[in-house]
């Protein structure tokens, strides 16, 4: 969480180091795109986002964390991402899962909206 919060800040040597690990450690990778999705929504770090189609585990991590703030999102940034879940299975997949867990709080139009 700490790695992805403060990514943007980060030297060059230590954003390396997380772009590494996210490569060779599944469960880093899961980790770092739920935190770096939710802590900064549209704004989320470019070069973590450029793994999305290589890295399975990120793209998963990122929809999750997209998909618990999904609603919060500007429109244009959810029109983004429905294009990219047209194209990846796995950020799709976390995107529904990450709306699925926040479904219950979400008003009743939206709610069927995903169900009808």
């Amino acid at each position: 969480m700490g790695l992805a919060l403060s990514y943007p800040n980060l030297p060059d040597v230590l954003r390396k180091f997380v772009l590494n690990r996210a490569v060779t450690d599944c469960q880093f990778a899961f980790g770092a795109g739920i935190y770096a999705a939710h802590f900064h929504k549209e704004a989320y770090p470019k070069d973590l986002f450029i793994l999305l189609h290589t890295n399975a585990e990120l793209a998963y991590g990122l929809g999750l964390g997209f998909g618990t703030i999904f609603f919060y999102l500007p429109e244009q940034f959810q029109s983004e991402l429905d294009l990219l879940i047209k194209s990846n299975v796995k950020l799709d997949d976390g995107l529904g899962s990450g709306i699925g867990m926040v479904m219950k709080y979400l008003p009743t139009e939206v709610q069927e909206r995903f169900i009808s």
